[in-house]
């Protein structure tokens, strides 16, 4: 029988920014699923007895249930006897046994509680189509969710088209998502150098050029040397870090493009073509940093914070990025922007829109009365009143409000970071109370994002492809070196078609027609 316990198993894996937090069963259990006679539904009532619309708030006059979990957690580690936890279980009228986990091993925590059946009620998961999770999903381990949701009214809030397609597993869906950005493109650049240059902020491709070319060659800084260049870039996923944003402005598909139920690569369109020769001007001009093929992440940051690179093209969100420069230099200031116009309008990519993803599986979950339970837990803790907490924690504890005016009594952000993984409510970018300028505008920039109709998806998302998840990587990466090396001179266009035809013959071609017979079905 499973004991109610407030000591955190804690796990180390590395010192890391991801941190992660697993919520399981008592090893002690000899059931092993993670139940006991006090668990979810034990008490014979559900979330759906009486009104349907009201199954959320019915729950509160219930007893509360034991609910064990597997979470990832992210900054502090969350104490499972503070104010702040308490306060979530008292919110979602449960009592949690939660195991915390931090950092990358997450998943490989997550497999071992598959192989061993030892699964908790609610399993967080990262990205939810890795493979283990996609077989447990076809061998039946998990609640099919499509038709329970909507008495929900908070976790509806958190839906939205392109998300609800990207977690769907052959069709179907079987994990609530948090929601987190759907776009994070864009980029951040000198402000104050834009002024002392008499220049507005670019809003397309072409201007944008002229920017930094500018800032590279008219002494932007205006220290009467030519010590600066325009553009910071480092290889991420194999490319220039930078190089999705601009594929996306020259109105390339994001990742493929489906014509007549064919998919077409984006690395065969000339929008792909014409991005990798905007990058070999920016590199043979000496407009961007000569060493970013091989520049790690710390060095190329520091370009930014040493004032030498006046823009980076990269996720719009990079707060942290940022802070060393404005910290030491008091007439630096930023410009947020993800709007710039291409030859075809202003495209942004699209992520998945979630990276974690809470499960129920069935061996543990018995009924959909006890599935029910945890939905509406769940969409209490997902309520537009609960923003607050997530934002600032307790009122009177941690924070005060006078006459409108908020007050900082405690700063706890570093527990909430992981503590929102109990909210999958709708995607908001909201600054906290006494947020600097430059990241109250990051904010605004992801909330056009979310709200842009030039929205571009990857229709290959959804699917699972077995030459994907077999060959994907190597696939990946033809391309991607082909790309850096066309940037830098050492691959032409005739020697970059005969890697398309590599791509092709070494399972490209089998990818596209797994892909194309999975997204037929639909």
């Amino acid at each position: 029988m499973l004991k109610k316990t407030k000591k955190a198993s804690v796990i180390l894996v590395s010192f890391v920014l991801l941190c992660v937090v697993v919520l399981s069963g008592c090893a002690g259990n000899e059931n092993g699923n993670g139940a006991d006679s006090n668990a979810v539904g034990s008490n014979g009532a559900s979330a759906t007895d009486g009104k349907q619309d009201d199954a959320p708030e019915a729950t509160k006059s219930l007893e509360p249930i034991k609910v064990t979990a597997l979470q990832p957690y992210w900054g502090a580690l969350p104490d499972m006897d503070g104010s702040l936890f308490k306060y979530i279980e008292q919110s979602m009228n449960v009592e949690f046994e939660t195991e915390f986990v931090f950092g990358p091993n997450f998943m490989d925590k997550v497999n071992v509680a598959l192989a061993s059946g030892n699964l908790p009620h609610m399993l967080y998961i990262f990205d939810g189509k890795q493979p283990s999770i996609v077989t447990a999903i076809r061998a039946g381990a998990f609640w099919e969710l499509d038709g329970k949701l909507e008495k929900y009214p908070n976790l509806m809030a958190g839906k939205d088209k392109i998300r609800d397609e990207n977690i769907k597993v052959d069709g179907k869906t079987y994990q609530i998502y948090i929601p987190e950005a759907i776009s994070r493109q864009g980029m951040n650049m000198r402000q104050d150098w834009l002024d002392n240059l008499g220049l507005q902020k670019p809003t397309t491709i072409d201007e944008l050029y002229n920017v930094l070319r500018a800032f590279t060659q008219d002494d932007p800084d205006r220290n009467g040397k030519n010590d600066t260049i325009g553009l910071a870039q480092r290889l991420h996923a194999g490319v220039p870090v930078g190089f999705p944003i601009l594929l996306a402005k020259f109105g390339a598909p994001n990742g493929y493009e489906v014509k007549d139920n064919k998919f077409i690569p984006a690395f065969t369109t000339e929008a792909y073509r014409e991005t990798m020769r905007f990058f070999k001007k920016l590199y043979d001009e000496g407009i961007m940093n000569q060493d970013f093929s091989y520049l790690q992440r710390t060095q190329g940051e520091e370009l930014i914070q040493n004032g030498k690179a006046g823009v980076q093209i990269s996720n719009v969100d990079e707060k942290l990025l940022w802070n060393p420069l404005l910290d030491s230099n008091p007439n630096a200031s930023i410009v947020s922007l993800s709007y710039l116009e291409g030859p075809t309008g202003n495209h942004l990519f699209t992520s998945k829109g979630y990276w974690v993803t809470i499960a129920f599986p069935k061996s543990t979950v018995k009924t959909e009365e006890e599935l029910d339970r945890l939905l509406a837990a769940l969409d209490l803790m997902a309520a537009p009143e609960q923003k607050e907490f997530f934002m600032l924690g307790i009122e009177g504890e941690h924070y005060k409000k006078d006459n409108g005016n908020i007050s900082i009594v405690k700063n706890v952000e570093s527990e909430l970071v992981s503590l929102r993984m109990f909210a999958p409510d709708a995607f908001e970018p909201i600054a906290p109370p006494g947020t600097p300028k430059h990241i109250e505008d990051m904010c605004d920039v992801l909330s056009e994002n979310e709200t842009s109709n030039n929205l571009v998806n990857n229709p290959a998302a959804s699917i699972i492809s077995k030459t994907a998840i077999e060959l994907g990587g190597e696939l990946d990466k033809m391309i991607q070196d082909a790309t850096v090396k066309y940037i830098m001179g050492e691959v032409n266009d005739q020697q970059f078609d005969e890697v398309i035809e590599k791509w092709k013959s070494s399972g490209g071609v089998k990818m596209l027609e797994e892909f194309e017979a999975e997204y037929n079905k639909k």
